[in-house]
Formats: C-alpha cells, structure tokens, sequence
C-alpha cells in the first residue's frame, strides 16, 4: 500500500516513521528544511523527549509562577516537571529517521479522489492508496474531511537574553490586556528566554510590546517568530482515504496551546488504524475525551477577565490548594488537576463565578 503524508512537522515525519516500518510512505514539505519556520515553545513532557533524544534538551523545568494583576502563586514539583527542548533539532532528529521518504520543497498544490489519491506537487503528480494530512493549522486536508469550525489563535514569541527570571520555573501572565483569551508566557532555555503570547485577536505584537514593557523592559531581543495555534474539536478525523493528524486535526491542548504531545500520540493511533484496519474514530475516542475536557477548561477561561481571574488566582493562593496543584498538575493532563480543585473548599467560593463563565462562554 502506498501512502503520502503532506506535511512534515513533528506529526507528518513520525507518522511517517510509523507508517515506512510497513508501507511504501511518501512526505511532501513545502519548505526546503525541517523544523522552519520555528514557531514553538518547545515545552514539553519526557514522552515527547523520548521521542528524539535527550540531545534535544535546553532545559528542565521545576515549577511555574503565575501572575494576575499584582499577585502571583509558585507551583513546582519535586522532580522534573517538564522539559525545554530545541525545537528545531527535534525535528532534524525525527527527519533522520525517514529522510529518503521526504521531499523537501515540494508544496502540494491540487488533491484528487479517483481510484485512489492523486497529489501534484511543483515537482510532479503522485498517486497513493491514502494521503495523511499533517499540513497544519490552516489545512487544506482537512477541509475535504470536514467543514467543522476551527478557531485560531495568533501567536507571537521573542528570543531574549537572559534576565531576572528563575532559570527553572517557567512564568505565565493571565492578564487580559497581553491576551485575549489566553495567556502570556516567559520561558528559559540555556542561555536565552522565550517570551510570547496567543491572543485572539489580529495585533498580537501590540499585545507583546505591552508585556516586553512592563515586565521585561531594555532586554535585548535577539531574534522573533510566530504562528497559529488551532483551538476546538473535531468530531470527524478521516473520510474515504483521507486522515488527519497532528495540528491539522487539532490534536492541540486547548488550555496551554500544546500540540507536540498529542500530535505524536494521534500518529501512534492513527498508525495502528492503517496497519490493523481498525476505525479510526473508535480507537482515537479516549484521547478526544482528555481534549474535549481540555477545551472545555479553556472555554470557560477564555471569557474571564482580570477581576474574576484574580478571584480565582487569590482562591488558589494557600498551602492547602497549592499542595494539590503541586502533586497533581500534570503538562499533558490538566484535567486531572481539574477533578481534583473542584471540590477543594477554596474553589467552591468562587463556584457562582465559575457557573457564570461556564454560561458566557457557550454564548459564545
């Protein structure tokens, strides 16, 4: 069986990895190197590292402080929590692992459904028994597997020389006016610091200015990169020969905007569907369900403003609650935290506020 991955991002290059050991597998990338544009945090759990090699590590992270307004809360963990990595040489590594099967520089330009799959590149037209879409958040896959809606948030990142922060705690900033329904983040690797933003709204670099002044002002900034990151669910991930992974089927966490996790573990599964003949949607429904949590989490904060994310930052802010959130936050399982807030006593304060927000956000 011959198969095409269009898209060789970390999901289209493991993919492939999975899918070479089997079939006769073909990655077409439209850019002419891996790992470019560079657009990621690179934040990320042992089981992404694995997935690489310990080479790819730029740092390990203990905890996080987290700001609202003029107070914050530290949160850390008693071993590592996670892990910085080098994005770029990620991919290069997992590019090392299937490289005769990718054609870099090849942008695919026409798909056809005829006796099989037909994909035209600039270097020439392929036929494949099924096309796997790893093309992103803006994919063109995906539109001929469904017309679900997708949401987009814009992010913007700047490279900084090291200043005042901990070189093992990542800082998060919640106020609304350096995003629109998500959050600002600094993160420090070896001998620089990430800092960045996803927002909603179309001038995130306005947004990024404000926090570079007020937080980080007369760092030298050293380099800058941006993306989108794609927000919801979708309720169909393959039609006919047609299959999606990776950031093109939004296997993103809603509420930190992650997608390598869930990007390598949609490859395993969508891996063991082609080689077993198995449905697909059935084995990748537990992983929707830790998603669909996700984005459920991430819609209720979406609508919060300062006010009512400082009620809850404050609520949040005693030995008691801070000692769950240190023994059950987990990077790629935020819901397990989820369950077990819910019923602190210092959550139930602000219940009508969580009831009010769980309101707005499906008005919207």
């Amino acid at each position: 069986m011959r198969i095409g991955i269009v898209g060789a991002g970390p999901a289209g290059l493991y993919s492939g990895i999975l899918l070479s050991r089997d079939f006769d597998v073909q990655v077409f990338e439209e850019h002419s190197e891996v790992g470019f544009p560079e657009h990621c945090t690179g934040l990320v759990s042992k089981y992404v590292v694995d997935k690489s090699g310990n080479n790819v590590i730029l740092n390990r992270i203990k905890g996080a402080r987290i700001f609202s307004g003029n107070r914050s809360i530290r949160i850390e963990k008693k071993d590592i929590a996670a892990y910085v990595i080098d994005r770029k040489a990620f991919e290069k590594n997992l590019y090392n692992n299937v490289s005769e099967s990718v054609y870099l520089g090849n942008r695919v330009k026409r798909i056809e459904i005829s006796n099989g799959v037909s994909i035209s590149t600039n270097s020439g037209e392929y036929k494949f028994d099924i096309v796997i879409g790893a093309d992103g958040p803006r994919s063109l896959l995906r539109n001929m597997v469904t017309n679900e809606r997708v949401d987009l948030l814009n992010g913007v990142q700047v490279i900084l020389k090291k200043n005042f922060v901990e070189d093992n705690y990542v800082y998060i900033f919640l106020d609304r006016k350096y995003s629109s329904g998500f959050f600002a983040w600094a993160v420090p690797r070896e001998s620089d610091l990430l800092v960045g933003l996803a927002t909603y709204d179309r001038n995130p670099m306005l947004r990024l200015k404000a926090l570079l002044r007020d937080r980080f002002n007369g760092v030298e900034v050293i380099g800058k990169n941006a993306g989108q990151i794609p927000i919801g669910n979708l309720n169909r991930h393959y039609k006919g020969s047609i299959f999606l992974t990776g950031d093109a089927a939004v296997f993103v966490k809603a509420t930190s905007g992650g997608g390598l996790y869930y990007g390598l573990k949609g490859s395993e599964i969508l891996f063991e569907s082609i080689k077993k003949n198995l449905n697909y949607e059935k084995i990748l429904k537990k992983m929707m369900e830790e998603l669909k949590k996700d984005y459920i989490i991430h819609k209720i904060f979406s609508v919060l403003n300062d006010k009512e994310i400082l009620r809850i930052i404050s609520s949040l802010d005693n030995e008691e609650t801070i000692e769950i959130i240190n023994k059950y936050g987990d990077i790629d399982y935020p819901s397990i935290l989820a369950k077990k807030l819910i019923l602190n006593k210092n959550i139930i304060k602000v219940y009508p506020l969580l009831l009010r927000s769980i309101f707005r956000s499906y008005l919207i």
